[in-house]
């Protein structure tokens, strides 16, 4: 009988590998009709690549197509920034409310002559914050709330989950909204060197007055 260490036993993941480095196959022991033993289920785990902080793989196909309308514009035509929105929260869990804010500020009139939205990031809080907001057991842990905004943007030309925020494990507190924007503006200056790109920050109307935004 090996250590229970050793595999994937229902929502126990060995201590040395990361809940997202773990992918669950079940092996199914037959019963052995002669010595009458029962079936037994083996929870295997096999090591997998993390999945990165920010998928910018859509951000880049939107940049190539903005890119090509530039350059079909006329002569002198002023040529406007490149522009990701961002929205963190506790996603607990994610809502219609969360997704069609950024469509919103992605649609408004506005943007006009200012930038060219190619992308925005939902980004769910780190633990951290919510077991100090609700008290242990009381949320979605992020590893579930990650995958709950995945699967509402997936399909999603214009939105992706951000994933860096709820990876933090070496702060004594959890990280801010400005942090995240920062180290996303950061990301996207390392990917996108030859495209400038604003971080736009987008909230709701609570959490802009809470914290006097408006100044």
């Amino acid at each position: 009988k090996k250590a229970k260490s050793d595999y994937c036993i229902e929502n126990q993941l060995p201590s040395t590998v990361p809940p997202y480095q773990c992918t669950r196959t079940a092996v199914i022991n037959p019963i052995d009709l002669e010595t009458s033993q029962k079936a037994s289920i083996t929870y295997i785990c096999k090591t997998m690549e993390a999945p990165p902080a920010y998928d910018f793989n859509f951000i880049r196909e939107n940049i190539d197509r903005a890119s090509s309308s530039i350059v079909s514009s006329p002569p002198g035509t002023v040529q406007i920034p490149f522009v990701v929105l961002l929205a963190t929260g506790g996603m607990n869990p994610v809502h219609k409310g969360h997704i069609s804010m950024l469509h919103r500020v992605a649609q408004s009139p506005s943007w006009q002559g200012k930038g060219t939205i190619v992308g925005a990031f939902l980004s769910p809080s780190n633990d951290l914050y919510l077991r100090e907001k609700f008290g242990d057991g009381n949320f979605f842990p992020a590893k579930m709330r990650v995958e709950m905004v995945h699967a509402a943007t997936q399909h999603s030309s214009l939105i992706r989950v951000g994933r860096w925020e709820t990876s933090v494990t070496h702060h004594r507190r959890w990280p801010d909204f400005p942090e995240v924007a920062k180290h996303l503006e950061k990301s996207l200056k390392a990917e996108f060197s030859s495209h400038p790109i604003q971080v736009w920050y987008v909230c709701g109307e609570d959490h802009y007055s809470k914290c006097h935004l408006h100044n």
